[in-house]
Parts: C-alpha cells; sequence; structure tokens
C-alpha cells in the first residue's frame, strides 16, 4: 500500500500570525487521520523475532503488523512486557462421537457437557456473553 502523504504550511516565525499556520497544520493532521487509513509498521521477520527487535517495554500500547509463520499477516500489540496477537482463537472443541439410537442419561449427558464446554469457548474468546 502507498502511504498517503500531506503537506504542512510553511511557518514563518517571522509573521504576527504564525500561530494561524500552525492551527492551520493541526486540522491538516486531524483532517488526514480521520478519513483516511493509517499505514502501520510492517515487521520484516515473524513473531519469533519479534521482541527482541522491538523492545516491547518501549512500545507499551502501540501495535505491529507481523507475519506470522503459520498464520499470515497478523496485528499485534505491546502491553509494555510482552508482544500479544490481537486475533483472538477459539480452543479446539472435539466432535461427538458417539452414536445415539435411544438416548439414554449418560448419552444426554455427554452431549450436554459437549454443548457447555463449545459455549465455554464461545464466552472466552468473546464471541458471545
Amino acid at each position: 500500500m502507498s502511504r498517503p502523504a500531506f503537506g504542512f504550511n510553511a511557518i514563518n516565525h517571522g509573521l504576527e500570525s504564525w500561530d494561524t499556520e500552525i492551527d492551520t497544520n493541526f486540522d491538516t493532521v486531524d483532517d488526514f487521520f480521520l478519513t483516511n487509513p493509517v499505514p502501520l509498521t510492517e515487521h520484516t521477520g515473524d513473531e519469533t523475532d519479534l521482541a527482541s527487535t522491538f523492545d516491547p517495554t518501549l512500545f507499551d500500547r502501540s501495535v505491529i503488523w507481523v507475519d506470522h509463520t503459520t498464520k499470515g499477516w497478523l496485528l499485534f500489540h505491546s502491553d509494555g512486557t510482552t508482544w500479544s496477537p490481537l486475533a483472538r482463537e477459539g480452543a479446539a472443541v472435539a466432535d461427538l462421537s458417539q452414536t445415539i439410537t435411544g438416548p439414554s442419561i449418560a448419552e444426554v449427558q455427554a452431549i450436554s457437557d459437549k454443548v457447555d464446554e463449545l459455549l465455554g469457548v464461545l464466552r472466552g474468546n468473546g464471541t458471545i456473553a
């Protein structure tokens, strides 16, 4: 993606109205970031060398694109101590392996347990409340 460009007004500190130019520059920045996508830094390595390349303690509350080794490009964020992927992943839930011909209490309980497990995963990753 090409990076969008914007220009600042030149500030001539010899003018009495130099503050108008600075105010206009702030308006330009506001308009730019409110109407355009913001390019993010892309890490040329992968998640295994992210912390050694960008110390998370120096980039608290920052995000970066990382080419994950198995999942492709993911956003990672720093909480001030470590880099973590922003994408949430659900835990795998095993398929039901029973063949039910006439439900017994044990079979109904097994289905109930699997549904509870599935709901726990959906709640855990924020899909449902």
